[in-house]
């Protein structure tokens, strides 16, 4: 995430005083949680107290700390399924996602849309938990883990995935939650594989994601050659599935 400036310091303080209200933890009194929520609106108080303000509003209204507490259908993992379990060289968390699998047209056609974003909303709160967890394990004298590495694999993502405009602005919706809920928490991502069906959809995607995201992601095509060494330096290959570099 980077050290904190002199002047993001005094943002800090300012911030936590207008929003001592809502921060009922030491972790989110915390300094790295505070900075990401200013980060993302360029140290504007105001847009940040605002963004923080309807976030906690939102998480009322998704009762999103119930989340963690609860386990999804089986349907879920099932069709949508993702790999939270090895960490980068800087020892962050790292999450895998194979695109291909994941077919949103079925949420729609079974009308289960609200679900799959509470499926969702699950899995932005478990990276959220392996951040603070691998934080905590942390040397005094390591760097803050504040962010995850994500890897996709868009191999196969197909034209079948994109031809329902409901399913399509749900994917969209999805990244909207993490620019609105989950800001600064990307240290990089690898999209791998990726295709013309994926260029497509990405171009939806840039407007919705902030300039902070988007210079985070990396973006590759088919040849292995050329993608898995860069992947292996920031991940090392016994960390990771084969599909994702391992």
């Amino acid at each position: 995430m980077g050290s904190i400036t002199d002047e993001e310091n005094k943002k800090i303080v300012e911030l936590r005083s207008k929003v001592e209200d809502l921060l009922l933890d030491e972790y989110t009194n915390g300094d790295l949680y505070l900075i990401r929520w200013l980060r993302a609106r360029d140290l504007n108080l105001e847009a940040a107290e605002t963004m923080l303000r309807n976030h906690y509003k939102w998480r009322a209204e998704r009762k999103i700390d119930a989340l963690l507490a609860s386990s999804p259908d089986d349907y879920f993992p099932k069709n949508f399924p993702s790999w939270l379990n090895g960490i980068d060289t800087k020892g962050r968390p790292v999450l895998c996602v194979p695109m291909a699998d994941w077919d949103v047209r079925l949420v729609v056609e079974d009308d289960r849309v609200a679900e799959f974003e509470d499926y969702i909303n699950r899995l932005y709160e478990r990276v959220m938990e392996c951040i603070r967890k691998y934080n905590e394990k942390r040397k005094p004298d390591e760097e803050p883990i504040t962010q995850f590495t994500c890897i996709v694999n868009w191999d196969k993502f197909s034209v079948r995935q994109t031809s329902n405009l409901k399913a399509v602005q749900t994917l969209l919706g999805c990244a909207a939650v993490y620019e609105a809920h989950y800001p600064e928490i990307l240290a990089q991502a690898f999209f791998l594989n990726t295709n013309p069906v994926f260029q497509i959809l990405f171009a939806l995607m840039k407007p919705i994601l902030a300039p902070r995201t988007l210079s985070k992601i990396q973006c590759y095509g088919s040849n292995r050659s050329e993608w898995e060494p860069v992947v292996r330096a920031a991940v090392e290959e016994h960390q990771i599935p084969r599909q994702f570099g391992g």
